[in-house]
């Protein structure tokens, strides 16, 4: 079998670096406070789409990590970042791609974004490439009680994807307050394997799967925020060497596709959860992980419809 045809996941442990309750530990704000709204108004109008006429279109930051401390790399990861640097420039973004970056160096990257002045763009958008898990955090005054919780690996560490999404709420982020915040999550959520259903559609590459859990905590979005990822809470997402993940390569085809100004997010979104859920299977010398889908998911609080209308200065889409 060609390996460089075979699928390989986003999943990864760091056995002799430092434990995830360490790791917890050093974020700085209470894991429940993170759970919380902003705590700001919410600012409302009757218009059924977000204002997509200033300026700029908006900036994407791209978290490429492809090389981790002690761990082989992540091949096809240089791949998913050429086709969301070129799909989304044609969409009109300004893109920022940072690659193999620690957990400071993450945490840094997007707070100064955050503090960035949003005022004349229409979105923002935050893509991560790397490898991912699930925590499950006990309670020590209820030990009954758990919150899950997703996690994305910097080359040293983790961070929380709550903690990242709770950079760019209303309080942090003014500038971006009533405007969309997108965050697309390339990683694994857990290690679960999807075996898929029969059905009468012809099958072409790969997916993946959820364990059961006694307790799901989707990670917490705000108003205007949107978070699509790779796979459901628990599952594996897959990549291939040669050709990236399934879900970028998705995420990048459909707006190729023409009229792209006619469609909402929404609707190219579902698209994309369509062609990764009907057209991807996974090929594997490891028979575990052989023969499984995937399914990306959405978590959306966006209260209008998003149109990448085309700016004067951007390129053809």
């Amino acid at each position: 079998m060609d390996a460089e045809s075979t699928e390989i996941n986003d999943e990864i442990e760091f056995p002799g670096s430092q434990t995830i309750s360490k790791v917890l530990n050093t974020v700085k704000r209470p894991f429940r406070q993170l759970l919380h709204s902003s705590g700001e108004p919410v600012e409302w109008d009757d218009s059924d789409e977000y204002d997509f006429s200033h300026p700029n279109r908006g900036n994407m930051i791209i978290f490429n990590n492809g090389n981790f401390k002690g761990h082989s790399p992540r091949p096809g990861t240089e791949v998913d970042a050429m086709n969301l640097e070129k799909t989304f420039t044609n969409l009109g973004f300004t893109i920022d791609t940072h690659y193999n970056q620690t957990r400071n160096q993450m945490i840094a990257i997007l707070r100064k974004a955050a503090k960035n002045d949003h005022s004349q763009s229409d979105c923002f958008i935050c893509a991560i490439l790397s490898h991912g898990d699930e925590v499950h955090v006990v309670d020590s005054k209820q030990p009954n009680r758990h919150e899950r919780e997703d996690v994305v690996y910097a080359t040293d560490s983790f961070l929380l994807t709550s903690e990242i999404v709770n950079m760019f709420n209303d309080s942090n982020c003014k500038t971006l307050r009533g405007k969309p915040r997108i965050f697309f999550i390339q990683a694994c959520r857990g290690n679960s394997l999807d075996p898929g259903v029969q059905i009468n559609v012809q099958v072409d590459e790969v997916d993946a799967v959820c364990e059961e859990i006694v307790e799901v905590t989707p990670c917490p979005i705000y108003k205007d925020c949107l978070l699509m990822y790779a796979t459901p809470p628990g599952f594996y997402a897959f990549r291939r060497p040669d050709t990236g993940s399934w879900f970028i390569r998705a995420l990048c085809e459909i707006p190729d596709k023409p009229n792209i100004e006619k469609r909402s997010l929404h609707q190219l979104l579902t698209a994309v959860i369509k062609h990764v859920g009907l057209n991807y299977q996974s090929l594997s010398s490891n028979l575990r992980i052989s023969g499984k889908k995937q399914t990306p998911c959405i978590i959306s609080k966006l209260v209008k419809d998003v149109y990448f209308t085309p700016k004067h200065d951007s390129l053809p889409v």
